[in-house]
């Protein structure tokens, strides 16, 4: 494993991920990173279930987003500079959560560029049944309210 203090990284995550009202909103949790690679967690919150006491897709979809940011700024190479964007996601649901269960969003980048990554996301829900995958491109070094680009 490469000199890169992971710890540090998820703590920095944890801060970027968790310092918007959205994210406490969905209430996902960092649970592993390691190079290239993250893993999420959701439970399955009232506000966050479907008619059917699933959680809801729209959900799964923040958490595959967020999954894939966390494995982007997860670089063996150290932490980017600025922040990043979704450039595009894409969302398979394969089947509903079982009700009740929380999810587990596992991703990988796929491909990793100076500045875009690919990501891939798989979901499963809480009794270890896939239920959704995911792919995202990310793009890094995005600099936040001032117009400018990095």
């Amino acid at each position: 494993m490469s000199g890169i203090d992971y710890v540090a990284q998820a703590r920095a995550l944890r801060q970027r991920l968790g310092g918007s009202r959205y994210a406490e909103l969905i209430g996902w949790s960092i649970d592993a990173l390691a190079p290239d690679e993250a893993r999420l967690s959701v439970a399955p919150r009232e506000h966050l279930l479907d008619a059917g006491g699933a959680i809801h897709t729209g959900v799964i979809a923040s958490a595959i987003d967020a999954a894939a940011a966390c494995a982007v700024y997860a670089d063996p190479a150290g932490p980017a500079e600025g922040y990043g964007a979704t450039v595009s996601l894409f969302v398979s649901q394969l089947e509903a959560p079982a009700p009740d269960s929380g999810i587990v969003v596992s991703s990988r980048v796929r491909k990793r560029g100076k500045s875009i990554c690919v990501v891939d996301v798989n979901v499963e829900d809480e009794t270890g049944v896939l239920i959704a995958t995911g792919s995202a491109t990310y793009k890094r070094g995005v600099s936040l309210g001032t117009g400018k680009r990095n």
